[in-house]
């Protein structure tokens, strides 16, 4: 196992800075080996170009990644781990390169492959969750319907998971209505709320059970949520007693982006990265539990 690397704030302000630097300059240089092997093949060297162009790219994308690898080693060490676990308690665990494992039903397209990190697993106030930066990734294909155009991404953003333990007679889903004010031909009930209608889709086979689940409380929770989000989100009320939640803020948590290097400033982001999600948690253990 790879040992813990404690840093003291000074050496966090001297070293977080030096390795976003160099991702800088590495991301330059690799911007730079692309044209000049689109210059050297207009050239008439094509096959030089072409050696140069991918060797050079895959030998600075390496560098860049392990560059990559330890900021974020420097910030789980020294601040994320402490974050975590002083907003989901004492239990939670973090672990960088896992992910939770996303339920279809939570979100309303299909897709092909799913990615993730930053992933977070507790016991906060007596509920099993977890929590993961995800993405969902769909193969695309020409018009014909045939040849693979490559992947592309239709989620990015948080995925959580709260096992409730409480059995539904079916599945309630709540999708974010990509057209806000018009209704949704799909959907299968109707709340008779003008706002959480505009804003969402309910699909489930047994409309008694979405309407004992979604009281006027728990609606104006769930408004809540995409406004706090600022960004559709989709919930799925699974009959096994699971809640996922996918929030599609197409961003990351827990990534130090241009934020300055100092213990206090980003703690208190990451903080904030995870206070609202567990803020969401608590109301939504509170309404819950009462709702059934």
């Amino acid at each position: 196992m790879e040992e813990k690397q404690m840093m003291t704030n000074k050496q966090i302000k001297y070293m977080l800075p030096l390795y976003r630097t160099i991702h800088y300059v590495i991301s330059l240089i690799i911007v730079g080996v692309i044209i000049i092997s689109i210059i050297v093949c207009m050239c008439g060297a094509g096959a030089y170009g072409l050696i140069f162009g991918i060797g050079g790219t895959i030998a600075f994308a390496y560098v860049l990644f392990k560059v990559n690898e330890k900021i974020k080693k420097i910030l789980t060490d020294n601040i994320i781990n402490n974050v975590v676990k002083d907003v989901f308690g004492a239990s939670a665990k973090y672990e960088l390169y896992a992910r939770v494992g996303p339920a279809p039903e939570g979100f309303p397209s299909p897709y092909d492959r799913v990615h993730g990190e930053n992933n977070i697993l507790a016991d906060y106030n007596g509920l099993q969750i977890g929590l993961s930066d995800i993405s969902l990734v769909r193969e695309v294909y020409n018009d014909a319907g045939e040849g693979s155009l490559g992947f592309s991404a239709i989620f990015n953003g948080q995925w959580l998971i709260c096992d409730f333990g409480k059995e539904l007679l079916d599945d309630v889903l709540i999708y974010a209505n990509p057209e806000k004010g018009k209704p949704d031909k799909e959907r299968d009930v109707m709340m008779n709320y003008q706002e959480f209608d505009d804003r969402f889709c309910v699909k489930t086979q047994n409309p008694k059970e979405a309407l004992s689940i979604l009281t006027p409380h728990m609606m104006d929770l769930i408004l809540e949520m995409e406004n706090k989000a600022n960004s559709p989100v989709h919930i799925a009320f699974l009959r096994g007693g699971q809640i996922h939640i996918a929030f599609n803020t197409k961003h990351s948590i827990l990534e130090l982006g241009n934020t300055k290097a100092d213990y206090d400033i980003l703690y208190q982001k990451f903080f904030n990265d995870l206070k609202w999600i567990a803020d969401i948690i608590e109301a939504l253990l509170k309404e819950y539990i009462f709702c059934k």
